[in-house]
């Protein structure tokens, strides 16, 4: 007989301790940080005992040190270590470790040393494996108390080896055996790179169900038990996945598994996968030929999670709220046509909604975009607006709705909860009644800018036992946005903007029932086909741009001119055109941007390159469509505002002389860069020659019937009063003629 020593036994308790900690009923996860203390000879008056999952160790202010689980034992039931060693043992289901208990062969002798050992070659057979590439993945045959075992490597995400596992046999349950120093972490964790390139990784339950799905080409990592999840620890490392996976084995460790994601931040994105057979290994060693087949049909069999005890179709507990139910849609089985999708989306929307040719084409690029947003570096917002109601933003929504994948609908929500809920669930989130919301709340406008790179993070302070932890929570994912009217310009400038009009009497739409089929789910499946078919095309493209799309308005455009470019057809000048028409149509309404525009027809209704200020603002105030005769809280503006405007720009009044007058206002080169730089190309602002004789300038260059080259000019604004001469005025094309270059066919007449 031989006698099962301390040591055996915590190497046996191991990333088990809170199954101890519930056997003793210790109510350590009721969602409070701390609990009141559990120990005999504590009288704790208010919580002050917390347990510490990354570290397995407890903490209270009755103890100078952090407490063990076998600490915890003896604090609360009493009695010596050895005692409660026996105890645990018994807890965690292994009465063979308690105090005189014999190992037993399967002959039925004692041994010292009961596991046969295992080499890689017998290992491979075992699991129907490649041994070469076993190898590949860092296995190698070891000696282990004189036995063969294989030593498994655990890898940080950077690869660099941090712990390692023994295999001792094949069979049973102490199979197992840490190096001293190791703890369990997720295998595969070096792999976790390819699962979010991929959006989804699979989480199976030991190493021989990861190197399966592997070898079959599934991104996937491993519990080394089905307790060894630390939420702390291994959440944070799954964010920007988008799907997850977990395997749930019809045993107790299934179950141990279902107990640890009901408390996990990833639950809202996981969906469940359950196997015909007890694991992925043994699914392989069935059929090996048609694993892969059978695995993929599982994962589309997958159902969402849903914690015990929640019905997400019925709100049964209103203060709590319902869980998130997100719809992943099934891939369409057949390959699909690109051109002939997006032809099929647009007849789909333009069939319940009264919208443009162009604005339908880019929605509909758009939709199939986000099935792949995450293989792009930027992600425009879709902004659906109108200038009145009842103009169908909300039918668009419900449109593009059943057209995006998991697709979360709010009419309202606030910063927290919206990087929350991007962080934890990854949705492609549809705001309605933006208008209500999102223009005077600073916090959701940031986190909704930041949302547009795939690096947009925010950071925020997380309560950890009796500190704030600082953690960064992603908020990238696409976001379609609905409301009446404008909204910030840094909210617009990072959107592909829709306009809506109200339907005419003689315009005939359908009315779009949601309880009735659509075809828009099916159009839905064929575009994750389409991207899954087209990833590496999609996630390498660089799409050529039209000369007017640049700098943001090119990042915004990229993703759809490359699905436009993937689908092929017709369909790269429809992208393109749309691009040029529908930024063309966005206005900046920055009012220092709108009052440089001004500035510069200004200076281009006259043939001089200086101005006063004093006509300066008289020419604004009498731009009838200009916010500047009241810009002040009802005001008009004044030199002073003028001045403040444009001290930004680097642009200051000084002394300027025309002709024997002298008086504060500006020069035309003093704004040559600002124009170049925010402005629009336009070739009137720059055909005025000096010319000191003429004191005042005339009529607005951008003005219906001001013909700067023609000498047609029409009433002067203001008080300007006299209009200008066509003296100095040239033609911006040296020799009048029109550039031969040949234009792609998107830059030919519109």
């Amino acid at each position: 007989m031989v006698v099962m020593t301390i040591a055996d036994v915590k190497q046996a308790v191991a990333g088990r301790e809170t199954q101890i900690l519930d056997a003793l009923n210790i109510k350590w996860r009721d969602g409070r940080p701390h609990v009141r203390c559990p120990y005999m000879t504590h009288l704790d008056k208010r919580p002050s005992w917390r347990w510490d999952s990354a570290s397995s160790v407890a903490f209270c202010t009755c103890t100078v040190r952090p407490q063990s689980i076998f600490d915890v034992y003896m604090r609360t039931k009493g009695g010596d270590l050895a005692t409660a060693c026996d105890r645990i043992a018994e807890l965690i289901g292994r009465p063979d470790l308690v105090r005189g208990a014999k190992k037993t062969t399967k002959t039925g002798s004692a041994s010292s040393a009961p596991f046969p050992g295992c080499t890689i070659a017998e290992y491979a057979s075992a699991k129907g494996l490649n041994e070469d590439f076993l190898r590949l993945l860092g296995l190698s045959d070891v000696t282990y108390a004189h036995k063969p075992a294989i030593k498994i490597p655990y890898r940080a995400t950077g690869g660099t080896e941090v712990a390692i596992r023994y295999r001792i046999a094949l069979d049973g349950p102490d199979r197992f055996r840490w190096s001293k120093g190791s703890k369990a972490i997720l295998y595969g964790l070096e792999r976790l790179s390819e699962a979010k390139a991929d959006s989804y990784v699979v989480i199976v339950e030991g190493e021989s169900d990861c190197q399966t799905l592997w070898l079959h080409g599934f991104p996937a990592i491993g519990l080394p038990g089905a307790q060894t999840f630390h939420e702390d620890r291994d959440a944070p490392l799954l964010d920007g996945i988008a799907m997850i996976y977990v395997v749930i084995e019809p045993d107790t460790g299934g179950a141990a598994v279902l107990k640890w994601l009901k408390r996990s931040s990833i639950a809202p994105r996981t969906r469940l996968v359950r196997l015909p057979v007890k694991d992925p290994n043994a699914l392989h060693l069935r059929d090996p030929e048609g694993f892969r087949s059978a695995f993929q049909q599982a994962l589309e069999a997958a159902e969402q999670y849903v914690p015990p005890g929640v019905d997400p179709k019925k709100d049964d507990s209103p203060k709590a709220g319902r869980a998130l139910v997100l719809h992943e849609p099934e891939p369409w089985p057949d390959p699909v046509d690109g051109a002939r999708l997006l032809d099929d989306i647009v007849s789909g929307i333009r069939r319940y909604v009264v919208l443009g040719e162009v604005e339908a084409d880019a929605v509909a690029a758009w939709c199939v975009a986000t099935h792949g947003f995450l293989k792009f570096s930027i992600f425009p917002r879709l902004l659906i607006s109108s200038v009145e109601k009842r103009s169908g933003k909300t039918t668009t929504l419900d449109c593009v709705e059943r057209l995006v994948p998991r697709a979360l609908v709010a009419a309202n929500i606030t910063a927290p909860a919206l990087y929350r809920v991007i962080e934890g669930a990854r949705p492609c989130l549809l705001l309605d009644e933006a208008d209500s919301f999102i223009r005077d709340s600073e916090d959701l406008r940031g986190i909704i800018n930041a949302g547009h790179r795939a690096n947009g993070m925010v950071i925020r302070a997380v309560e950890s036992g009796k500190n704030y932890e600082p953690r960064q929570f992603s908020v990238y994912s696409p976001l379609v946005i609905a409301g009446i009217g404008r909204l910030a310009p840094t909210i617009e400038d990072r959107a592909v903007i829709i306009k809506l009009k109200r339907r005419r009497p003689d315009e005939p739409i359908e009315s779009l029932r949601l309880d009735k089929p659509n075809g828009l789910d099916e159009l839905s499946r064929k575009a994750a086909r389409f991207v899954a078919d087209h990833g590496d095309e999609i996630r390498d493209a660089d799409p050529v741009m039209p000369n007017t799309i640049y700098n943001r308005a090119a990042d915004n455009w990229r993703p759809l001119l490359t699905i436009a470019d993937a689908a092929g057809g017709d369909w790269p000048g429809r992208a393109r055109r749309a691009a040029i028409q529908l930024d063309g149509e966005i206005d900046d309404d920055s009012s220092r941007v709108q009052l440089l525009g001004d500035l510069r027809a200004a200076f281009a209704g006259t043939n001089t390159d200086r101005v006063f200020s004093d006509d300066l603002i008289k020419f604004l105030v009498g731009l009838e469509d200009r916010p500047w005769a009241e810009i002040d809280k009802g005001r008009p503006i004044t030199k002073n505002g003028l001045a403040a405007r444009l001290r930004v720009f680097g642009i200051s009044p000084a002394t300027v002389r025309i002709g024997a007058d002298t008086a504060k206002g500006y020069k035309l080169e003093q704004f040559r860069d600002a124009f170049a730089r925010y402005l629009s190309s336009d070739p009137a602002s720059e055909n005025v020659t000096t010319s000191q004789g003429q004191d005042s300038y005339g009529s607005q260059a951008d003005s219906e019937t001001a013909h700067i080259n023609d000498c047609d000019v029409s009433e002067s604004a203001g008080d300007a009063g006299v209009s200008a001469g066509c003296d100095g005025v040239t033609d911006s094309r040296e020799g009048g003629g029109e550039d031969e270059r040949e234009s792609p066919p998107w830059e030919t007449t519109i």
